[in-house]
C-alpha cells in the first residue's frame, strides 16, 4: 500500500516507521518545517514536502493527517482538492465526518521513544465498507486483530476523554510528585517501583478495587494534615493548585467507594 503521511510530530514519527517496517510504501511525509519532513522522510524511504500542499501525490492508496486538532479540518479541506486517495486522521476527540475516516491510536507517543505497536488498541471508524476493510487490514500489518476495534466519533470521544484521565492526568500527578521530592532533595525514581506496580496491578483488577491510600480507607486526619502541607509549601507563591487538586482527589476517591460500598451491601 502507498501511503502519504501528514505530519511528523509525536504520532506520525511512531507510526510511519512501523508501517513502513511492515511492508507499506511511505511515498510522502509532509510537515510545516521542513526539517521535521526531512527527519521522518529519512527514517521510512520517504520524499519529504512541506509548505503547501502542492507536492501532494494525487494518486496514493491512502493519507493520513497527524496534526494538531485546531488545524485538522483545514488541512483535510485543503488536501481533498489535491488527492483522490481517502483521507484518514489519528485524532481521538476529532469527528469521523471531517475526514474520511479514522484511524486512532490507543496510545502515549513522544519523540524520545518508540512505541511498540503490537501491545495498542487501534479505533476505527470508516465512510464505508471498503475503506473501513482497507483500515483493518492496514492495522493488522502493525497489531493483531483483537487490538482492531471499531467505534463511532461519539463513543471515540469518550474513550478519549477516559484516556486523558488515565494517562495525562496521571502523568501530571507524578509532575506534582516529582516537585514535592525536589522540595526534600529526593529524585523521582524511588517512586518508579510503587508507579510500576500500580499499573501492573490493574492488569488483575478493577481500578476501583486496586485503589488505596488515606481517601480510600478514610484517614481524614491524614488528608487534612496533607492538604494544610501542601498549603504551607505554596504559601510564598499564588499557586494553591497542588492543595486543590489534592482535596478534589481526595473527595472523588472517597466517593467512588462510598458508592461501590452501597453497591455491595445491596
Amino acid at each position: 500500500m502507498r501511503i502519504t503521511i501528514i505530519g511528523a510530530g509525536r504520532v506520525a514519527s511512531s507510526f510511519a516507521p512501523a508501517l513502513a517496517a511492515s511492508g507499506c510504501s511511505i511515498c510522502q511525509v509532509w510537515s510545516r518545517t521542513s526539517v521535521s519532513a526531512r527527519q521522518l522522510a529519512a527514517l521510512v524511504g520517504a520524499e519529504a514536502i512541506s509548505g503547501d500542499f502542492s507536492a501532494v501525490i494525487p494518486d496514493t492508496d491512502l493519507v493520513i493527517v497527524s496534526v494538531k486538532d485546531s488545524v485538522l479540518r483545514d488541512v483535510v479541506d485543503e488536501l481533498r482538492v489535491r488527492t483522490h486517495a481517502p483521507i484518514v486522521h489519528t485524532a481521538g476527540s476529532m469527528s469521523g465526518d471531517i475526514a474520511d475516516g479514522v484511524l486512532y491510536p490507543l496510545q502515549t507517543f513522544s519523540m524520545e521513544r518508540q512505541v511498540d505497536f503490537a501491545h495498542v488498541h487501534f479505533f476505527l471508524e470508516a465512510a464505508d465498507k471498503i475503506l473501513e476493510q482497507i483500515l483493518v487490514g492496514l492495522c493488522g500489518l502493525v497489531t493483531p486483530a483483537e487490538n482492531i476495534h471499531l467505534l463511532d466519533s461519539a463513543g471515540r470521544s469518550r474513550l478519549h476523554l477516559a484516556a486523558v484521565f488515565a494517562c495525562n492526568f496521571a502523568n501530571h500527578c507524578c509532575t506534582l510528585a516529582e516537585q514535592i521530592l525536589h522540595s526534600v532533595g529526593v529524585d523521582f525514581d524511588v517512586l518508579l517501583p510503587l508507579v510500576e506496580e500500580t499499573a501492573a496491578k490493574l492488569r488483575e483488577l478493577p481500578p476501583s478495587v486496586a485503589q488505596t491510600g488515606p481517601a480510600v480507607r478514610g484517614d481524614e486526619n491524614i488528608i487534612v494534615s496533607q492538604s494544610t502541607m501542601l498549603d504551607q509549601m505554596c504559601k510564598d507563591g499564588d499557586n494553591t493548585l497542588p492543595a486543590d487538586i489534592y482535596r478534589l482527589m481526595s473527595r472523588s476517591i472517597m466517593r467512588v467507594a462510598a458508592d461501590s460500598a452501597v453497591r455491595h451491601n445491596h
